[in-house]
């Protein structure tokens, strides 16, 4: 079996960049991640944003994968917070829907 310098764990933005640049200083590595099918995977992001270091990371290591970030995100207003509340289900058994608070990041 091949010996690794790397096992990463998880195909999401960090993972995926870690192992372009591990691959770059010639560090070999193996990439662990989901293989449910893309339609479940986009149903659930684990992601919800990409902080500022990890946007200047990409900016200065993979200018395309920044510029592709760029142009994919949605508007800020549609990402900037999110909402606590007790339960989804609009139903008054489950609290209704109700919204218990907001954080904006």
């Amino acid at each position: 079996s091949p010996i690794y310098d790397a096992i990463i764990i998880g195909g999401g933005p960090t993972g995926l960049l870690l192992s372009n640049l591990l691959s770059g200083y010639n560090v070999r590595s193996h990439l662990l991640f989901d293989k449910r099918p893309t339609s479940e995977l986009l149903r659930h992001p684990q992601a919800h944003f990409i902080n500022v270091r990890s946007m200047e990371i990409l900016k200065a290591e993979l200018p395309r994968v920044y510029e592709g970030v760029l142009e994919e995100m949605p508007p800020v207003s549609e990402w900037e917070g999110f909402h606590f509340g007790g339960c989804v289900l609009q139903s008054q058994q489950y609290g209704g829907g109700r919204r218990l608070g907001r954080v904006i990041h």
